[in-house]
């Protein structure tokens, strides 16, 4: 008992860290030996039960897991080694902290399952168990070569950053180019470059990096060139077919007794399953022919009411009734019937190799 100053001890609090400190080195050392225990127990006035519970206590709260109390280390490290720990972890730290060369270090590392921050872990586990009275040193070493590590597995992940957005780039080129030959060699249907995006499925983005692609590749002025090309060729195909329209903007349109005007379901149903492209045809500068300024003037009032027509919106239910308030009980059953019969393939859910809708997919 004289090793230890047991007047100051006895002056401790109960439940002062360094009183339950103490009383589980004394479980510690003569955990095994309850007469030496009961006679510091009577000298420190309290009994051998508590000095358990507090020794219990002590462990409780993660002391046992320090290195710097006395006995620890020793049965940390045996325990560390029943484990089998040290054959686990120890070959791979040995060899880290032997290095100093770089490459060699990043090789040995390299072959380790897990990220750095589970190999600096477990190597950290062998030094603090192993080497508990040099730890501070060993760790300070194993650091910078961890270091050293992270470093690599940095610039290999900019290298596979760096590649991935190379091959992203070099295939959304591969995939514009396509396209390009496709309006350039095949497609004679495209009036705008909103149209292309729309075919072909691209969204804003898509479109964007296509564009940058056709212009870095000088196709963009002949994707330009071909789709003015393909616009004046259908507005030649269907100009007679509006000219021949027009007198029907000026006429009142006879329905039983009565008469109305022109309106967008008499365009729909003449202009039948090419409404769509002639409306877009008829929203461009088409020259019309005349023999007479008057007839010339006629026939560009005929076509400004025609445009006003295809040009209206149904955003609104007003605008709706608008629409079709010339549509009556006396409109002919045969352009009922037609219109009630047209039918439309709309929201295509299959798609081809190119990315044209599959008939028959939709609804």
């Amino acid at each position: 008992m004289d090793e230890f100053d047991l007047e100051r001890i006895k002056k401790l609090h109960h439940g002062s860290n360094e009183f339950i400190e103490f009383c589980y080195m004394l479980v510690d050392r003569y955990g095994d030996n309850l007469q030496v225990l009961d006679e510091y127990a009577k000298e420190l006035n309290t009994s051998v039960s508590l000095i358990r519970k507090l020794a219990t206590k002590y462990k409780s709260d993660d002391k046992y897991f320090n290195y710097s109390h006395e006995g620890n280390a020793n049965k940390k490290k045996k325990n560390y080694i029943v484990r089998g720990f040290n054959l686990r972890n120890g070959e791979i730290t040995e060899k880290v902290l032997a290095s100093s060369n770089k490459e060699e270090i990043i090789e040995l590392l390299k072959n380790e399952k897990g990220n750095v921050n589970e190999i600096y872990n477990k190597m950290c586990g062998y030094i603090n168990n192993m080497y508990p009275d040099r730890c501070e040193e060993l760790l300070a070493n194993l650091k910078k070569k961890i270091a050293i590590y992270r470093e690599f597995i940095m610039e290999k992940n900019k290298k596979r950053i760096l590649d991935n957005t190379n091959n992203f780039h070099s295939n959304r080129k591969i995939e514009a180019l396509q396209i390009a030959k496709e309006i350039l060699e095949y497609d004679a249907t495209s009036l705008t470059l909103k149209d292309v995006a729309a075919k072909y499925h691209m969204g804003s983005n898509i479109y964007k990096s296509f564009r940058d692609v056709w212009i870095k590749e000088g196709v963009f002025n002949h994707i330009m060139d071909k789709l003015k090309s393909n616009r004046a060729n259908r507005i030649s195909e269907y100009q007679d077919v509006i000219i021949r329209f027009l007198p029907l903007a000026n006429a009142d349109i006879p329905v039983g007794d009565k008469k109305r005007k022109l309106d967008i379901v008499d365009c729909y149903t003449y202009f039948n399953e090419e409404f769509d492209v002639l409306r877009e045809i008829c929203m461009d500068e088409i020259t019309i022919p005349a023999s007479s300024v008057k007839e010339q003037r006629d026939l560009n009032r005929a076509f400004g009411i025609v445009k006003s027509i295809l040009n209206q919106k149904f955003s609104r239910v007003s605008n709706h009734f608008a629409l079709t308030a010339n549509i009556t009980e006396d409109l002919e059953k045969s352009v009922i019937d037609k219109i009630m019969q047209e039918k439309r393939e709309v929201d295509f859910k299959d798609f081809d190799k190119d990315g044209f809708p599959i008939s028959g997919s939709g609804h």
